[in-house]
């Protein structure tokens, strides 16, 4: 049904936006497979279920897609068009005046949910079963929100609205996870790899984030045959 919706938002948009990168865009799939991204006019990105013929949106089991202008007036043109664009396409969307926060939950979304599954290799489920993948989960979330404090970000505002992501079954596979099912390599490096640079920048330690970071580019080498895994013979 949303096939064309990435075709459509690069005809409407680039006739109405300039070359800059000015109107930010956050989604969130259920499978969390679009990470916070620039909206760059020419280029769209849209996320969903992969089926046979292409990727159908489910907006039942959405948070939907979040935009908005970063400074004021935040019902501009660009995000009057966004609204028209989607208002009878059954997705859910909504323009906010805290985007950058947005984007930043988002971020903490994907970093403590998506990586220490991956590295276990188990579906959602194990933050609800083991106290121990909660934890890590914790932690890294923990660095994500010191390193967005220090640079004066609010993630609170946005707290109410996107912090929990959408609802998904316990065997559900997050996108790096997915990734290193299907033999691909990860988006650790905009994920942990991001956060350890910001973390160095600001003199924020990001212990968790820099294991999860190496353990799952260590993943990425096994899985293309750059780490040969050997296994103990019996003599």
């Amino acid at each position: 049904m949303y096939e064309n919706l990435a075709t459509a938002a690069i005809k409407r948009f680039g006739r109405i936006l300039p070359n800059k990168l000015f109107l930010w865009f956050v989604a969130f799939f259920h499978k969390g497979s679009l990470a916070c991204r620039q909206f760059h006019p020419g280029r769209a990105v849209a996320a969903g279920d992969k089926e046979e013929n292409g990727y159908c949106f489910n907006p039942e089991t959405t948070i939907g897609i979040i935009f908005g202008e970063l400074t004021a007036p935040y019902q501009s043109e660009r995000v009057q068009a966004i609204e028209d664009l989607f208002a009878d396409t059954g997705l859910h969307y909504r323009a906010t005046e805290y985007i950058k926060e947005e984007m930043w939950c988002k971020f903490r979304l994907n970093v403590g949910n998506n990586l220490p599954q991956a590295v276990l290799g188990a579906g959602v489920g194990c933050y609800r079963d083991s106290m121990h993948m909660k934890e890590i989960s914790n932690k890294l979330r923990e660095e994500l929100e010191a390193i967005a404090a220090a640079k004066g970000i609010d993630i609170r505002k946005a707290d109410d609205s996107s912090s929990h992501g959408s609802a998904v079954p316990p065997s559900a596979r997050y996108s790096t996870l997915q990734d290193l099912d299907a033999g691909r390599h990860t988006e650790i490096d905009m994920f942990s790899g991001a956060l350890i640079r910001m973390g160095k920048e600001l003199g924020i330690p990001t212990p968790y984030n820099e294991y999860t970071y190496h353990i799952i580019k260590a993943l990425e080498e096994k899985m293309t045959g750059n780490l040969i895994i050997r296994k103990m013979m019996k003599a």
